[in-house]
Formats: structure tokens, sequence, C-alpha cells
């Protein structure tokens, strides 16, 4: 009988240790953002992934897979709180099923492993979207190549963000 207890107690607890870690990342996302008062929604289209798995999802990308959308920013950066909201709604409009998050707050190692491996040139990265498709980064906001008009005006972040999730439009960001 104490085995049984016993039994019934361990596996609930790796119920919840499961349920905590896979089921409540979107409610961590909202809850992060929305402490630091940007105005997230709590149906947004945010995952939370590690900059290893984004580098695994993106580097063994087919070309049935679609775009990955990667949002890359921290609640505490006002540009991370501005955009992040703009840009879940652009992407709902455009009926993405998810944009993955990275927080920023990494290791100036571990930001220039995530950089050089998926091709990401630029030097201000936080509060950016991008685009990855068939393994190639194809949309880089933080790129003057997407960031502004055929005149070299700068682009508002709806702007940037159609721009982005429009799959009409074909961007080569070389």
């Amino acid at each position: 009988m104490k085995k049984s207890i016993r039994f019934l107690i361990a596996c609930l607890v790796v119920f919840v240790s499961v349920f905590t870690l896979t089921g409540c990342g979107s409610a961590n996302i909202y809850r992060a953002f929305d402490n630091e008062g940007a105005s997230l929604p709590k149906s947004h289209i945010l995952k939370s992934v590690s900059a290893s798995k984004l580098i695994d999802m993106v580097t063994t990308q087919t070309e049935t897979d679609g775009k990955i959308y990667v949002f890359f920013g921290t609640p505490t950066d006002s540009t991370s709180r501005t955009n992040v909201v703009v840009y879940n709604e652009q992407a709902q409009q455009y009926n993405v099923e998810v944009i993955y998050y990275l927080n920023s707050d990494l290791s100036s190692k571990k930001l220039e492993q995530v950089k050089n491996t998926l091709g990401i040139a630029s030097t201000n990265v936080t509060g950016a979207l991008w685009a990855f498709e068939n393994t190639q980064n194809v949309f880089d906001s933080s790129s003057t190549k997407y960031n502004t008009d055929d005149n070299g005006n700068e682009l508002s972040n709806i702007e940037i963000a159609q721009r982005c999730f429009d799959s009409d439009k074909p961007y080569d960001i070389n």
C-alpha cells in the first residue's frame, strides 16, 4: 500500500513538473513583459526558445517547414517592449501561428554564436524580428535593408512587421 501511494505521489510530482515546464511558457512571457509595462495580450503567439534549440531548428529547416519567425528581445528593454506588441499584433493579422521568442539576455559568447550561426550581421539586435526560410536568414528588422523604404526613410514598426509577415513579397537579405 505504501509503495502505491509513493508511486502515485512520484507520478503526480513528475506530471506537475512537466506541465509547469511546458505549459506555462506563454504565461511566463506575458508576465515578464506585463511586469515591465508592455501591453502584450495574454493571447499572444510567442513561444520561448533557447539559443541552442533555435540554432537547431533553423539549421535543420527544410523546404516544407515554412518560415520560422523569431523575436529577439528582453522585457527590460523599451524597444523590445514596444516591438513585441506590434509584431505580435501584425503576425496575428497575417495568420502567423507562432513567433519564437529568444530572450536577448545572453552572454556575449552565446550572442555571437547565435548571430554567426544564423547569419545575423547587425550589431544592435535587441528588439529585432527575424525570419528564416530553408536555413537562410530572409528577414532582419535591425537591418537597414528592411527597416527603411527605397528612399532611405525609416519605416514604422508596423510597416517593418508587414514586410516580414507578408508572404507575397519575396525578400533577399544578401
